[in-house]
Order: structure tokens, then sequence, then C-alpha cells
């Protein structure tokens, strides 16, 4: 699992051994386990799941996400996609 970025008390990282391909995604951890997020990279930046976390939380981590979705996306294709072809 990958971490890319630790921002705001937030972890933002990949899980590498998901037993399917998914469109590009990012997961997020709040603390030490506190709640956590999917979004969806790709077409959008969209809130997939999420446990634990407020509004406000989610409203903050989608600032991020959009904010280094490129970076993002550059990661998902080099790490994640190469496994799936």
């Amino acid at each position: 699992m990958p971490t890319l970025l630790i921002k705001n008390n937030f972890r933002f990282y990949f899980f590498l051994a998901e037993p399917e391909f998914k469109a590009p995604h990012i997961h997020i951890e709040k603390g030490l386990g506190d709640g956590s997020a999917i979004f969806w990279l790709e077409p959008n930046v969209s809130l997939q799941k999420a446990k634990g976390l407020t509004g406000k939380d989610l409203s903050n981590v989608r600032k991020i996400v959009i904010e280094y979705r490129e970076q993002f996306l550059e990661k998902y294709y080099e790490l994640i996609s190469p496994k799936h072809k």
C-alpha cells in the first residue's frame, strides 16, 4: 500500500493487492484508522464510499484529491494498470 501523500491528517494511498481491476481510484485514511474513503479519479473526482468521516472531512479530502488528481493518476497507471494488462 504505497502512500502517495499525507496532508491534513489524511493518508492517500493505493491498495496494490485488489483482486480485480477497477477504474482509477484512491484510498484515503484519516489519522490512525479514524475513518476512510475511496474516491474515483476518472472520469471525474467522485466519492465511491466512505466510513467514519464527517461531511467536512469529505469536502476537505475531495479538494485535496482534485488538487493532486494528475499526480495520483500518473502513479496509478504506473503501479496498478500494468498488472492488469
